[in-house]
């Protein structure tokens, strides 16, 4: 069963920019990796130095061997310096009404 996956990430004030630059390198290594089924980078339209990642892994172990690739240590190596908060949720579905309008 395929897991989403919600990340949130502010970026610390006047380092959004370099933080946008680092986000858009693990969208691009995300990408390449065999367990990813979606993996899509948004800005937060009432705050620009919020970066919100709505993604879909094919499984619990493909999940998991993503936060342990080189491009996740990399970035994860500049957490203190451009982030100021950072939440990952991954989700289970308590789906109602039109099963089809229930999935991203």
């Amino acid at each position: 069963m395929s897991i989403p996956v919600v990340a949130i990430i502010k970026a610390k004030p006047g380092k959004e920019a370099e933080l946008e630059r680092i986000l858009h390198g693990l969208v691009e290594g995300s990408h390449k990796e065999p367990g990813c089924v979606t993996y899509a980078l948004h800005r937060a339209q009432n705050e620009p130095g919020t970066f919100v990642f709505v993604e879909k892994w094919k499984g619990a172990a493909e999940l998991g061997a993503h936060f342990q690739t080189p491009h996740i240590a990399a970035a994860m190596q500049r957490k203190e310096a451009l982030i100021a908060q950072m939440d990952v949720y991954p989700l289970d579905l308590i789906g109602r009404g039109v099963p089809e309008k229930n999935t991203f």
